[in-house]
């Protein structure tokens, strides 16, 4: 069951990496073709479900009888594809929210600020004047919390989707594939045991994404001239600007996790109803490419 909890490293450290370093080229708009396991799936989870969570998982598989892949018939193949079909159309509306939410990024009623309002809290805190650790630090801590909230935000939104995905794929699984109870059964035992893992997680990638954006408005303060005027921020949020190449970092990043996410619920299906012996049918383009601006016009 590894392939279950299975992730792509390559395409997360990538991403995870272009908030400290440089943005990757390709983007992580679609679920990828191939998707790799981790090298030693069963000492990644062991890490992450903890004493507790392996108790737990201990006790569930002392129960059960040995678990073995299934066999593809024509029913469960047909079964496969539709569920298949079904999952790349809710990921390719999910994955159009994201590009939305980060598009209308400095509108709504909880906008990111703009260069205006950025100008307006360097001057007031006088971190454009004094330059100094402590100044630089309270006109960050102001402007950061927005930034988080447009991440931790979006995040919450793509969890309930999947989650409200997972559900509806395991409901059909349930009505027309009897053989998957034990596997779906297990599943639902594993999600249990990873839920405080997947709490961490998450808490780590919003203080990462806060981090790095302190770090990256610290730098790009600094590197203004002596007597900045308010238009010297004005390349901040340029295409290839501090603000607008960090979002669009943050977008991919969501979308890997969704990925991440959409992945595990297909080889959860692929567990259930056997290989499907074909190639996956294309996806349909979002509407917003991960190299648009963000947004089209930048306030």
């Amino acid at each position: 069951m590894s392939a279950v909890l299975s992730t792509d490293p390559a395409e997360l450290k990538a991403i995870l990496d272009s908030l400290g370093w440089p943005s990757p080229e390709s983007p992580a708009s679609s679920p990828p073709e191939t998707f790799k396991p981790a090298a030693k799936p069963e000492s990644t989870l062991a890490a992450m479900l903890g004493l507790t969570g392996t108790v737990a998982l201990g006790d569930h598989l002392d129960r059960i009888p040995v678990l073995r892949p299934a066999i593809a018939t024509e029913a469960s193949a047909a079964l496969h594809r539709q569920l298949l079909l079904t999952m790349l159309k809710r990921h390719s509306v999910i994955s159009q929210r994201i590009d939305r939410r980060y598009n209308q990024a400095f509108s709504g009623l909880r906008p990111v600020p703009n260069a205006v309002a950025v100008w307006e809290v360097l001057v007031s805190n006088r971190a454009l004047e004094q330059r100094d650790r402590a100044s630089l630090l309270i006109a960050t801590q102001k402007l950061i919390a927005r930034y988080r909230f447009l991440f931790s935000s979006t995040m919450g939104v793509i969890r309930k989707e999947v989650f409200w995905l997972r559900d509806d794929v395991t409901r059909i699984l349930t009505q027309h594939c009897a053989e998957a109870e034990p596997l779906l059964e297990l599943d639902r035992v594993l999600t249990g045991a990873l839920e405080q893992a997947t709490g961490r997680t998450q808490h780590n990638l919003e203080e990462g994404v806060g981090k790095r954006f302190a770090e990256s408005l610290i730098d790009a303060i600094i590197a203004l001239p002596d007597a900045p005027a308010p238009e010297d921020l004005d390349c901040w949020y340029e295409r290839r600007g501090f603000i607008t190449r960090f979002l669009l970092d943050c977008r991919r990043l969501t979308k890997a996790i969704l990925n991440s996410d959409w992945h595990q619920l297909r080889c959860l299906v692929e567990a259930c109803c056997g290989p499907l012996g074909e190639p996956l049918p294309p996806i349909a383009a979002t509407a917003d490419s991960d190299d648009s601006p963000i947004p089209e016009e930048i306030p």
